[in-house]
Parts: C-alpha cells; structure tokens; sequence
C-alpha cells in the first residue's frame, strides 16, 4: 500500500501521468458523451479509494453524508449559533478516530481523515448556499491531496471543475508538468539526500541541543 499512496513513490507519479494523459486523449469522447469533466475526476477519485482502501469505504463514505448534513443543517438554520454547533460537531470523527486509534477493532487504515475534516470545516465555516452533493464529495476526497495537501478551496475547486475539459489545454499540461517533476526532484532527490546524509546521522531520540536544533533544521522548508 505505501508505494500508491499520493507522493509516495515513482509509481504514484507514473499512475498520475498515465491518468493526465488519458484525460487529454479522450476528453473530446467523454465531452461528446456528455460525460462532464466533474463526473470523471469524482469516478477517478473513487477507484482510487476502492483500490488502495477498499476496506475504508464505508466510513470515507458515512462521513462525507455526516459533514453533507452538518452543512445542510447549519444553512438551512441561518442563524450562526447553528453554525457554531455545526462546526464543533464537524470535528468529532476527527477526534473519535484519533482517540480510538483509527478503529483498530474494526482493522481499518483511513488516511487523509485530518485534510479532508479541514476541507468540510471550510465549507461548512464560509459557505453560504448548498452545494452538489457529488461535487462536495470529490472535493473532501480528491485523492491527490488528501495526504498532503494543499487545503484548497471549495470555490476554486469549484470553478475547475465548471471549467472542465477546457483545462486540459497544452499551457495546462506544461505548468502541471513542471509543478510534478519539480516535486519529484524534491523528494526523491533533495530529500533523500537530506535523509541519507543528514537526518540518518542523527539520533531522533537525543536530547542534546545541537543534534535537537539539527533535526528541527532538517525538518524546515
């Protein structure tokens, strides 16, 4: 499982590439299907969860209908001490998992739970109208991002989606390119090297001063 997680591994990378150049080559079949661009992303997204946690299902998808509810009821109120409640309530499947150690009973791994919660605590905090349920569900599990980010908006995500295969342009591809070969200089080189020549000189768990300001350094953008 480690070497499909998002960003782990070349074959991530390989695995995205494959998928952005399957978009390109079929986005007119799909478009002239009426297939909409929102409708493909969310199905990719899916199959992805299906195939790295199947066994995790069932919770990604009870709480995207908790997080769903939560916001219809805090709009429907129109009062903000609603919101309020909404928005505390919003962070108990956070906390449930992390203080019962992610269901262990259960044997389920659920990665992303703490970036997807941010992203329904967003929606919740600053929408003001209800959105699609399909498209608040690709947005809180859009696979991408849900280990590391970045927090995105709701809106913004939104508007890609609206936009659709007109996205897939050449000037698109090129900057995506450059952003995903940039990140995979990052880690693959850049980090490894740190960790290679640096971090694993160190000891994680010493208290000595320099080697606590080393690994704190290590550790800094």
């Amino acid at each position: 499982m480690p070497h499909h997680l998002p960003y782990s591994s070349l074959t991530f990378f390989f695995t995205a590439a494959l998928l952005v150049v399957g978009f390109r080559s079929a986005h007119r079949f799909l478009a002239a299907s009426n297939i909409s661009f929102r409708l493909a992303l969310g199905a990719v997204s899916l199959l992805f969860w299906f195939g790295l946690l199947p066994r995790a299902i069932p919770f990604v998808f009870a709480f995207v209908v908790y997080q769903y509810a939560l916001l219809l009821w805090a709009l429907r109120s129109g009062q903000k001490n609603f919101r309020g409640w909404a928005l505390g309530l919003a962070l108990l499947p956070l906390f449930s998992w992390k203080l019962t150690d992610g269901f262990v009973s259960f044997g389920v791994h659920w990665i992303g739970l703490s970036f997807m919660t941010f992203r329904a605590y967003q929606v919740t905090f600053e929408l003001e109208k209800r959105p699609p349920f399909f498209t608040y569900l690709t947005f809180l599990t859009f696979f991408p991002t849900v280990l590391a980010g970045p927090i995105d908006r709701y809106q913004r995500f939104s508007e890609d989606l609206e936009r659709g295969y007109l996205r897939l342009d050449s000037e698109s591809l090129l900057a995506g390119w450059r952003h995903a070969l940039l990140g995979a200089l990052q880690k693959f080189v850049v980090a490894a090297a740190i960790q290679t020549f640096w971090l694993g000189r160190l000891n994680g768990a010493s208290t000595d001063p320099s080697e606590m300001a080393q690994t704190a350094l290590a550790f800094s953008p």
